[in-house]
């Protein structure tokens, strides 16, 4: 009786502390990207695609020739000039990395 209330108590402070990490991270979310590599790959070079209209040649920025899908789901809120869209988009696929962990786990042979 006691071993199942530490476990329930244990699970019950596990949940408040992923809760408050969760909602620092929605916090941390809502403001500008300041990031380097936010601001001069990750939404700089899909930003000049939308100014152009599509792919093109971009020199200075050797990466932009390898674009990325992640990169591609950001011009949609760039499309609408929203810059903060596509940081909950890197933060879901995080969540979502996270969270496919344990389906991973090595099975013992």
């Amino acid at each position: 009786m006691i071993m199942k209330r530490q476990c329930n108590i244990i699970t019950i402070l596990l949940c408040i502390a992923i809760s408050g990490v969760l909602i620092v991270e929605i916090i941390l979310n809502l403001t500008p990207p300041i990031s380097r590599d936010a601001l001069i790959h990750h939404l700089a070079i899909p930003k000049l695609w939308l100014i152009h209209g599509g792919l093109y040649e971009i020199p200075w920025a050797d990466f932009s020739y390898y674009p990325m899908n992640v990169d591609l789901l950001y011009l949609i809120p760039l499309y609408f000039n929203n810059n903060i869209i596509p940081k909950f988009i890197h933060f879901a696929f995080g969540l979502g990395t996270g969270l496919l962990l344990p389906a991973f786990q090595q099975q013992p042979i």
